[in-house]
């Protein structure tokens, strides 16, 4: 009896080798972790954060954290790290103002707080509150919600892992040892084989993902670039620049959504994929799809200093009809909304050559704003109706600019031209 119990417990400990085995390979993932404190240079708030001792040159020298963890120039660390005893809040008993975080997983918010100087985020977060503090997890930043949340969840889960198999595998070999029945005995053998054989499967899913790619295991913060708000002048009927509605045109008018949606069409025809989106967001940006909008170049005050048309307005002291007016005398920026906010001339598109424009300055016309320069030339063979402007081998007069049909072609036409030229 004593020799069979002998035998049971050689078989016992066979089972329980690998399992010992397995508790050695989970080292791994709970690497032994080196505390730092940095800051960046415009933030005066110190940081807690951790990284694996395999990640850093050298285990007493913080300095070498913010290029390893790819946090910016701006992050600079304390050279000494901290004892496990003081990488814990101050509430903890620790020296940390806030809960330490992995410091690759702080990289996408860390560099995003750095590109702007320091300080918070630019955009407001949404910070929420958990009933159950989780190790690990600081969800202050809302960039870092995401991947800390399930970083500290899978540290969570394993250790629960752990634990739920070491129980699983003890009450298995109780009853394997000390239970005399054979199908109790059968029975405790598979509880002490499914729990090995999970654990096998859970930490073989980690050694396979990070041998294929360390990066795999490693979860980024998501970094979300803030959107630039950009301020322009609106056409009065939609646009970039100040304009005006046109006088006796007699052709077809479409709202504009049909506008955009024949450029769309017009595009899809050409057979490039991008062209449609690419000709829809440039019209919307554009005019707003505006079939009957004109842009007069001088009325654009308030923008870059870079429109001509504005600065030679405001400096030649005179309207489209001759009426006279203080000249500015404009040299920067300082004096774009200075002097008059509008000229008085306004397309009459029955009206050629001039069609009542001061030609002075360039003019853009329609849902495309078709820009017509002062020193642009007529179409060949059509003098007498004044400049023309040329797109994709074709030339058209200020009233042909003035259809939707023209203006959505010439739209097409310009972004396969660009798309063309760079393929």
């Amino acid at each position: 009896m004593a020799g069979a119990r002998i035998g049971m417990l050689r078989t016992g400990a066979r089972i329980v080798l690998p399992f010992v085995c397995l508790l050695i390979l989970i080292q791994p993932v709970q690497a032994a972790d080196v505390c730092c404190t940095c800051k960046q240079t415009n933030h005066p708030e110190e940081r807690c954060l951790t990284l694996e001792d395999s990640k850093l040159p050298d285990v007493e020298d913080c300095t070498q954290l913010p290029p390893n963890a790819n946090l910016g120039e701006q992050w600079t660390c304390t050279k000494t790290p901290l004892r496990s005893n003081q990488c814990k809040t101050v509430s903890d008993g620790g020296v940390c103002t806030s809960a330490p975080v992995n410091a690759l997983t702080l990289t996408g918010d860390a560099v995003q707080r750095s590109n702007n100087g320091g300080g918070e985020p630019s955009t407001p977060d949404l910070i929420p509150e958990l009933n159950v503090p989780l190790r690990g997890f600081d969800p202050k930043y809302s960039s870092e919600l995401l991947n800390t949340w399930i970083s500290a969840m899978v540290r969570y889960g394993i250790s629960i892992l752990a634990v739920v198999t070491t129980v699983m595998f003890i009450v298995g070999a109780f009853l394997y040892l000390f239970e005399a029945g054979v199908p109790t005995i059968n029975r405790g053998k598979r509880i002490m084989t499914d729990a090995v054989i999970g654990m096998v499967l859970v930490l073989s899913s980690y050694l396979i993902l990070s041998t294929l790619n360390p990066k795999l295991v490693e979860l980024q913060a998501l970094n979300f670039e803030a959107i630039q708000t950009i301020y322009v002048d609106e056409l009065e009927s939609g646009g970039s620049g100040p304009g005006s509605v046109p006088r006796n045109f007699s052709g077809q008018v479409l709202a504009p959504n049909q506008m955009l949606d024949l450029a769309m069409e017009v595009a899809g025809r050409t057979g490039i994929p991008e062209l449609p989106c690419i000709v829809r967001a440039s019209m919307q940006h554009e005019s707003g799809g505006r079939q009957l909008v004109v842009g007069h170049d001088e009325n654009a005050a308030q923008t870059t200093f870079s429109v001509r048309a504005r600065r030679n307005f405001i400096n030649s002291g005179k309207f489209f009809s001759g009426k006279p007016f203080p000249p500015v005398g404009c040299t920067n920026t300082a004096c774009q909304d200075q002097g008059p906010k509008k000229n008085d001339d306004e397309l009459d598109v029955s009206n050629p050559p001039e069609y009542n424009l001061d030609w002075r300055f360039s003019h853009g016309f329609g849902a495309a704003q078709s820009t017509i320069f002062p020193n642009s030339k007529p179409c060949q063979g059509r003098e007498a109706q004044g400049r023309g402007f040329r797109m994709g081998g074709k030339c058209y007069t200020v009233p042909e600019l003035m259809k939707a049909e023209n203006q959505v072609q010439i739209m097409v036409d310009h972004f396969r031209i660009c798309y063309n030229k760079k393929k």
